[in-house]
């Protein structure tokens, strides 16, 4: 029986291009439910772009492909498997539902392509799907930040707060570990951070981080993981 309440679907959550400066260049995806399957009338989830902020060179806004988000979690090894003889990459080759299945830590899940219709592929789910929608967002999250985001003091990290809200951090060095202190609070959907929603919130102090990378980068995907529960406010 699909779970029509304890899931994610709807929601908005932000998706950042780095963090040379948080809030320069970064989308707004939602979790949606295009489709059914037909023939197991189970849902799917995907997707949707709902807003970009990616500046070009000149200071323009450009527009991206829904699939601009898989694509920059790919490996560059992967990614020139695909070049064509020009040495350009043709996109419409990739193998993308692949790419999502990368990021779903469930096996038990059908992954059809839907790219041709410029979108994130179909992740067919059914009974207890809260871990798939949350493993997807929470790795795509993860992925990003290893591919995209420099790990240093005085460097930003945005973490997943609550279903609707994020907070920022500022990376402090404290002797041989990291800590985190805290800038602001926003809106899933404000990834230029214009609105700081922090008001009379407390954060409750928080572990410190081993400064190497990868552990670093675990630990804020396990701090990120307790959103789903986190009282919203």
């Amino acid at each position: 029986m699909y779970n029509l309440i304890d899931n994610m679907i709807g929601g908005y959550y932000p998706l950042f291009m780095g963090n040379e400066e948080l809030g320069d260049a970064g989308y707004v995806y939602q979790l949606t439910t295009p489709s059914y399957s037909k023939t197991t009338l189970k849902p799917y989830i995907s997707m949707t772009k709902v807003c970009d902020y990616v500046p070009s060179k000149t200071g323009e806004k450009t527009v991206s492909m829904d699939n601009d988000i898989l694509f920059n979690i790919m490996d560059e090894p992967y990614r020139n498997t695909f070049k064509d003889e020009k040495g350009n990459i043709d996109r419409n080759k990739i193998n993308w539902a692949g790419q999502v299945r990368r990021l779903i830590d469930a096996k038990a899940v059908k992954i059809i392509p839907n790219i041709q219709r410029g979108g994130f592929p179909l992740v067919e789910i059914s009974g207890t799907d809260l871990d798939v929608q949350k493993s997807l967002i929470l790795n795509l999250r993860a992925a990003l930040k290893w591919r995209k985001y420099k790990i240093s003091a005085g460097k930003k990290i945005d973490v997943l707060w609550t279903r609707t809200k994020y907070a920022v951090f500022e990376i402090v060095s404290d002797g041989d570990f990291y800590s985190l202190k805290p800038v602001g609070m926003y809106a899933n959907s404000d990834i230029r951070m214009k609105n700081d929603l922090t008001g009379d919130y407390v954060f409750e102090p928080l572990e410190k981080f081993s400064k190497k990378v990868p552990e670093f980068l675990s630990g804020i995907k396990e701090l990120e993981a307790g959103f789903i529960t986190r009282r919203d406010f």
